[in-house]
């Protein structure tokens, strides 16, 4: 698969890291982008799998199950445990190729400071997103939201003092009634 200007994912992945490449460096480090975005897609399908599945199952098929796992499952025949095994065994090796394919590239002594930050933005990726869906909550129903409060109290917005620079907040009353006293 050729990465060019075209991938917005890559581009945006850029642009929000910093890094600009050139257009020859897009081409020479695109399959090691290419080995990373395979990582990337597959890590989120091996855990968003009983989310999907479930949705699919709710919906009594109507919501197509388009997953990596159910895919082997189709492609080779198998049961879902096997598939699974199978999908991870892609994500390994897909991550080792990775590796080899972006040392081969860094043995150059012309590699640019971006091309190098690029290689950490998609290993930081691949890294966060694997992080994020192993604790995503939305993938695992059962755990507990750590970030559910209940919040009893006046707005700390409401309260801030910021002098001159900030505007004066309505008070409860003001802003029950709907007119802002000067």
């Amino acid at each position: 698969m050729k990465l060019t200007h075209r991938s917005w994912v890559v581009r945006l992945m850029g642009w929000a890291s910093g890094v600009v490449l050139t257009p020859e460096e897009m081409e020479a480090t695109g399959p090691a982008t290419y080995l990373a975005f395979v990582v990337l897609g597959i890590t989120n399908d091996i855990w968003s799998w009983e989310k999907e599945k479930r949705a699919t199952q709710k919906s009594r098929g109507h919501n197509p199950l388009i997953n990596a796992v159910q895919m082997v499952m189709h492609i080779q025949n198998t049961d879902e445990e096997t598939a699974k095994k199978v999908v991870y065994e892609i994500i390994r090796t897909h991550e080792e190729q990775y590796c080899r394919v972006r040392d081969e590239y860094l043995t150059h002594s012309q590699t640019s400071p971006a091309v190098k930050k690029w290689f950490q933005v998609l290993e930081l990726s691949i890294a966060g997103n694997a992080l994020w869906s192993i604790r995503a909550i939305r993938y695992h129903p059962s755990a507990k939201n750590p970030y559910h409060v209940i919040f009893r109290g006046s707005s700390v917005f409401r309260e801030l003092k910021v002098g001159q620079f900030g505007p004066r907040f309505m008070t409860d009353d003001e802003f029950k009634s709907g007119s802002k006293q000067p």
